[in-house]
């Protein structure tokens, strides 16, 4: 199934969870996965709404994330 994530398309499996899609995006992008926590990331959808990491995706959902200065 295909996500996008801050507008890039991210092939991930049926069933996946937000912060699937945030393991492949930051992945690809060579960040730590320890980053991939609440306190560091805000993920939100198309609507401006904050999602959780454990929310679920269907197929051409799209996700923001921004992360937050420590």
């Amino acid at each position: 199934m295909n996500v996008y994530v801050n507008e890039k398309q991210v092939r991930i499996f049926v069933g996946a969870k937000v912060i699937d899609a945030l393991r492949r995006v930051f992945t690809r992008r060579h960040i730590d996965l320890k980053m991939i926590d609440e306190k560091y990331v805000k993920v939100y959808d198309e609507y401006g709404n904050e999602v959780s990491f454990d929310g679920p995706l269907k197929e051409g959902k799209h996700l923001f994330y921004e992360m937050i200065p420590f």
